[in-house]
This record gives C-alpha cells, structure tokens and sequence, in this order.
C-alpha cells in the first residue's frame, strides 16, 4: 500500500501537487534548522580544539615560570632576572588582549625556551624575541591603519588550523626571559590536541532542545495541512479503494506513502540547503569569535538522525491525517473525532512547575530549565481539554455565532489544539527571554559600569622602569591628537576601609582623566565614603615600589614618603571598577620617590591616533597595554557577551513566534476550507454569511488566545524565577508586554485570516 501511495504521489495532478510542494517545503526548512541546531555543540568543540594552545586551561603545563626561575628586580632604570636555565623540554607562554580599533586580538608571547621545547600549533618555531606571527587577517587590520609589525618583525603566518575562524586576529611573538617572567607566564611541556569546550549553560540547552522540538512540531503541522489541502480529491479516490477491499490499516500507509516521497525530497533538499547555507551562517559570531563554515557539521550520526526525524515527523502527519477516518464497505466518512481524555488534566501539575520553584524549592539555575521543560509539556498534553472546555463554554453564548463556534470546538478540540502546539512553545519563550535583555543591561550598567571618559586613554605600564614611563609619555605627547599625558602610580590607603587611590601631580591626573575633583595643595582628595582613623595618620601602599616590594617599613625617608597628608579634602569620584577613591599629591620624578607610575592617563582629542599611542604603548615595556573606554567596557564585562546573547536568543524566539503564527494560520485557513459543504448546508438553512464568517473567527481566535496567554504566564513566572535566583530587578513592563501583547496579536491574526477565509467563499461553492 506504500508503494500504490508513492505512484499516487508521482501522478498527483491539480490540489495534489501543491499538498506535496507544502510537504516538500515543510521537510526542507525541518531538515535545515534541525541540522544548524545539532551543528552547534560539535562547532563548539572543535573551534575550542584549534584554538587550545592559546590558554593555560588546556594542554601540558608545569608550575609557573616566576616560582620556577626567581623573580625580576626592578630599579630606578634597570630591570635585573634574578633566574636560573630554562628546563629542557619546556618553554615559558603568557599572552594578552589587545585591539585594533574595536576588535579584539590575541597575543601570545612565547619565551625562555629550554632545549627541545615544544612548539605550539600554527607556526614553524618559537619566535626569536622582537619577532613575531600573524594571522592573515591580521596583516590586513594592521595595514589599514598604519602600523604593521605591531607586535614583532613579521617571519610568517600563523596557520588556519590554529584559528578560531579565518578572520581570526592572533598575533604569536617572541619576549625575553625578562619579558616572560613579567607577564607572568606558565611553563608548557606540550599541547593537547583536544580541548573543553564551555559547557552550555541550562538556559541555552533549554533553548536548543526547544528549538528541536519546535522544528518538529511545525513539520508535523505542516505535513498535516498540506495533507489535509486535498482531503475531498483525496477521500473521493480512496472511497473507490475501500470498495476494493482496503481497510483502515491500509488507508493509513497510503498516506503514508503519498507524503514519504515528497518527504525524502524535502530532507535531501534541506541536507541542501544546510550545506548552502553553512557559510552564512558561519559569520554569526558566538562567544566573541565566529566559525569555519566546516565547524558546523553533526556528524553523519546527527546527519541520519536529523534525516530520520524529518521523515518521521512527515509520517506522523501523514497518518495524523487518517487518524479519525471510518471505513465501510459503502465508502470512506470522517468519523467523530475522540474527545480528550480526562487524564490530560494531569498537565496542570507539570504547569505549576515553576510556581513550586518560586515557593523555594531547589535553589538552583537548572531548575529554570526543567521547569520550563515540564511547562512546555504540560501546556501541550492540557491543551485539547481546555480548548473542549472553551468550546462548551461559548456554546452557552447568547448569538449564534458563539454557539455554533463553540459546538465546534467541544467537537474538535484536538483538531484545534494540534496547530497551536508551536504557538504556545513561542509565546512561553518569547517573554522568558524579553525579561532576560533588559534584565542583563541592568546587570551590566549595575555591576560593571565603566568611569573612563571616552576621550581618555590608559595606558597600563606596571612593569615600566621610572625612565621607561618617562620616555613613554614623552612619544606619546607627539601622537597626533593627544592633548595631555598624566603618569599615575597605583596605590593603597591603609585604613579602616582598604582604599584605592591614585598618586601623582593631582592637576595633572584630573586634567587627562576629565575629572570633576578639586585639588588642594598639601592635602589629599578623598571621596566622602573613605573612612580614616581617628588617631594614627594612615600609610599608603603602593602597587609598585621600585624593589617590588609591599614592606612600607624602609628608611625614615620612604616612611616620611609613604604617611598620607595630614589634610584632607572631600569630593565625589566618578563610580566605576577602573575608578578610585582617592588622589594624593606626590612628585613622581623626585629624586626620593620610591614608586614607579604604574599608569598613563592620555587625554586625546576626538579622531586622535589611538593606533598609533596603541603601538608606542605595547611595545614601551613587558606587559603593557592601552585601553579605552571601548576596550575597557568589553574587556571587563562579562555580561556583556551574555546580554548580546541574549538578544540572539530573542531574536530567535521571535522567528520561531512567526513560523507558528503562519503555520497555525495555515492550518485554520485550511480547515475553514474544507468546511465549506457544511457551511453551505448551513446557510442553504437560512444562516447568514456573516454569522458563519464570526463562528469560524470565534473557534479559531478563542484557543489561540486563551492558550497563547497561559503559556505567556507561564514563561514570565519562569523568568521571574530566573531573575530571582540572579538576584536581579523583575522588567515588568516588557513581561506586561510580552506576556498579553503577543497572544493578542496572535489571535488577532488568526482570528482575521479565518474570518476572511469564511466571508470569501462562497456559500455555494464546490469544493474539491
């Protein structure tokens, strides 16, 4: 009987051929979004597997190289490695971020290498110091703006096996042993070929399992319609099969075979598109870095598997569509369809799920997860039945409209039910995932919030020698645009409260920083929350003394040097992790002076060369780096990458919220239309058009609605749990939003498409 379906499927002519073009579409887009989803995780592990060598998490490593080779003294001028030979077999690899405009680059500094030492992925050998590899898009960003060799004299490219993806920035270069014990680098003796790749938090596993499940779901839905395009043609030719002995078995795999072929059409076109595809989708970046469009591959297991619940999926719809038939020897007649079973009740205890949450059940974050799980399913199974109880409900309405609507939907609730299923999994995500947006630049302006003005540059330069700091601001005052260059030294006041402060010429600090704070001669500058003690004067602390060391004991001098004024001015200091509490006048350059300026502050004009102050910094001593407030913001937020993520999220739940509302649209249209026999009996009876036309809204609007705001509530309740474990405010106007807003227009559009459907047919009309 499969086979007679498959020769149906190939002669089918008018009606038939557009049932099998909506299964052909229905299994390609299935195929091509089940096949990305599955691509995620392996893309994952294998962009983590190239790029591994860069990261002390992963590969071969032995004890720091500063616990293994001494320390490093620096001087007023002179940097002396108080060090031993490298061992053999090791080499010593630190590394750092840096920029070229806005983009992040990659620095890996390799030095101090023993005999034998290994040699990382994607380059010949280890850099000799002042050498340095690039990758190629690399050359590229750094001849547009003017400064080649940034990092080293370029000997050669860094392979495309060691990147992340082809426009990956990575620079390899070659330190001195001084250089690799300042950048506090680690001994490696080998690199794995194989990495961890981060775990995927609850909520994304959330999101991909949904998103397989939702594909499904609209495949199946629309197997289902496109079926159903042709139910009259479709009934008319296999009543003549019954005559001919077949029965209700056999029915059911001639639908099977009709929608098997155009489903294996379907799935090999989507294995298509998946691979036509691939390379757009490779540029979505993720995490910060994109993907080589070969990353994102299953593997021929997911590859089979996808293949296998796409046609599954068509098979389920097929026999869906039969599912309800009666077959007697007169011919073939729809029979009553079964009416929910009281058991789907029970999915009310799987929606309350998130509510038990809230009540402090277990308090972790994949409770989120498998509380959204469990609301998805449970909305599912109770669906039929509420939309029975609806149907009964609306039977009790005064017009008549409203009883035939509802008569309707008590007698069909599972049939109205089906086209919902990927409704009701968008409206739950979409505003679970409108409260997550805001929720995280909250957290972002709350937690991580930058002081930095955007016309200041800072350079860090803590293993910078007095004359090397000197020489440094003195290059960077000819950079084109730079108006005033300020040296600060990092330090401590010791005190009730641990204080952070800068120290320097306090005119100058607040000039370049675009500070908003008085400077009084003789005193300190502190913030009105810096608690002092009562009695004793308080000490500072210095982040970098000139012998590296935290002991404020020393000589009369360097204690008379270390006591903090005895007056003390009080002023509002910008909020912020890069901001302090407090300034203290000290001359940096006195011959006395047993600090090193641990920081620049730059103050440039709008268009300045900040690629060229980048460049002068970078190369001036081991470890030093320029941020702006650009760099800084991305640099130090880590929420920041998780609000973008977000957005994608968003994005995605969106699209899906789309497909639903056309597919459920589909399906309804598809049902009104064949509903115009009985239509036409009714109006041949005297019903006008018109109160048809409102019965076909009212069946098709009120379970879109109603479950389409349930699921809403569920998802927002969820969200309200997840923000209440991250501690973090509830947006209620976007939850407001989201949760009424989108089932509103949900059944506003669908409630339009079936009126107009109704009130265009005419009531006479033929229909097959």
């Amino acid at each position: 009987m499969r086979r007679l379906g498959l020769r149906l499927a190939l002669a089918g002519e008018g009606a038939a051929r557009w049932g099998s073009a909506m299964t052909v579409l229905a299994a390609v887009l299935g195929t091509t979004g089940l096949l990305l989803l599955l691509s995620v995780g392996p893309a994952l592990e294998t962009r983590a597997d190239r790029f591994a060598w860069t990261t002390a998490d992963f590969g071969s490593w032995a004890d720091p190289a500063a616990d293994a080779d001494g320390w490093v003294t620096i001087t007023d001028d002179n940097r002396f490695p108080d060090r031993v030979e490298a061992p053999d077999g090791t080499v010593a690899q630190g590394g750092f971020t840096s920029y070229v405009g806005d983009d992040a680059v990659t620095v890996v500094e390799l030095g101090h290498a023993g005999l034998d030492a290994p040699v990382p992925p994607g380059v010949d050998a280890i850099p000799a110091p002042g050498e340095a590899y690039y990758s190629p898009a690399l050359v590229e960003r750094l001849a547009e703006v003017g400064q080649a060799e940034r990092y080293g004299a370029d000997v050669g490219r860094v392979d495309a096996g060691a990147l992340r993806y082809s426009d990956d920035l990575v620079a390899v270069r070659g330190v001195t042993p001084t250089d690799a014990h300042l950048a506090w680098s680690t001994r490696v003796t080998g690199y794995d070929e194989r990495a961890m790749a981060r775990p995927l938090v609850p909520l994304e596993l959330l999101v991909f399992a949904t998103g397989v499940g939702a594909v499904l779901a609209v495949v199946v839905v629309l197997v289902l319609t496109a079926i159903r395009l042709t139910e009259t043609t479709r009934r008319r030719r296999t009543a003549t099969l019954v005559l001919l002995g077949a029965d209700t078995r056999a029915v059911a795999r001639i639908a099977e075979g009709e929608a098997l072929l155009p489903g294996v059409a379907g799935a090999l076109g989507g294995l298509g598109a998946f691979l036509a595809v691939r390379p757009l989708v490779a540029r979505i970046g993720y995490e910060d870095a994109q993907f080589y469009a070969s990353d994102l591959w299953p593997g021929w297991v997911g590859v089979i598997t996808s293949l296998g619940l796409i046609l599954g999926a068509c098979l389920v719809g097929a026999r869906g569509s039969v599912r309800d038939l009666d077959v007697d020897p007169l011919g073939l007649t729809r029979s009553p369809e079964r009416r929910p079973r009281p058991w789907r009740w029970g999915g009310l205890l799987l929606i309350t799920t998130p509510a038990l949450a809230l009540l402090g059940v277990p308090d972790e974050m994949p409770v989120v997860a498998a509380s959204m799980g469990a609301a998805v399913l449970g909305l599912l199974v109770v669906a039929p039945v509420v939309v029975q109880v609806l149907g009964r409900l609306a039977a009790r309405g005064r017009s008549a409209a409203s009883i035939l609507g509802g008569r309707r939907l008590a007698a069909h609730a599972r049939t109205h039910a089906g086209p919902l299923a990927p409704l009701i999994i968008a409206t739950l995500l979409a505003p679970f995932f409108a409260a997550l947006v805001p929720a995280a630049a909250t957290s972002i302006d709350d937690e991580v919030v930058i002081g930095q003005n955007e016309l200041t540059a800072v350079a860090d330069v803590v293993n910078a020698t007095k004359s090397e700091s000197a020489a440094l601001a003195d290059h960077l005052r000819e950079v084109d645009g730079v108006e005033r260059v300020a040296r600060v030294a990092e330090a401590t006041l010791v005190g009730p409260v641990q204080t952070e402060l800068w120290v320097g010429d306090c005119s100058e600090i607040t000039a370049a920083g675009h500070l908003d704070v008085p400077c009084v001669t003789g005193s300190m500058t502190l913030d009105p929350s810096v608690q002092l003690p009562d009695d004793d004067r308080p000490m500072i602390e210095p982040r970098a003394a000139l012998d590296v060391t935290t002991d404020i004991s020393g000589t009369t001098a360097e204690e008379t040097w270390f006591e903090a004024p005895s007056g003390v001015a009080r002023a509002d200091f910008p909020a912020g992790v890069d901001m302090r509490s407090g300034i203290v006048a000290r001359d940096l350059d006195a011959a006395d002076a047993p600090v090193r300026a641990t920081q620049l502050f730059v103050a440039h004009r709008p268009g300045a060369d900040v690629e060229q102050m980048r460049t002068l910094v970078e190369q001036s001593s081991p470890g030093a780096h320029l941020s702006t407030r650009t760099t800084s913001f991305n640099g130090l937020s880590e929420l920041l990458r998780h609000y973008y993520s977000a957005v994608k999220l968003l994005a995605l739940a969106l699209a899906l919220a789309v497909a639903a509302v056309l597919a459920a649209a589909i399906g309804f249209a598809s049902a009104q239309a064949h509903r115009g026999p009985a239509d036409a009996m009714l109006h041949a009876t005297g019903i006008p058009t018109r109160t048809l036309a409102r019965a076909s809204a009212i069946e098709t609007a009120l379970p879109a609605a109603v479950l389409a705001c349930a699921s809403g509530i569920v998802g927002s309740a969820t969200a309200v749990f997840a923000l209440h474990l991250a501690n973090r405010p509830v947006p209620w106007v976007d939850l407001g939003l989201w949760t009424f807003g989108a089932p509103v227009a949900a059944a506003t559009t669908l409630g339009a498409v079936a009126l107009m459907t109704a009130s265009r047919a005419p009531a006479g009309r033929r229909h097959d």
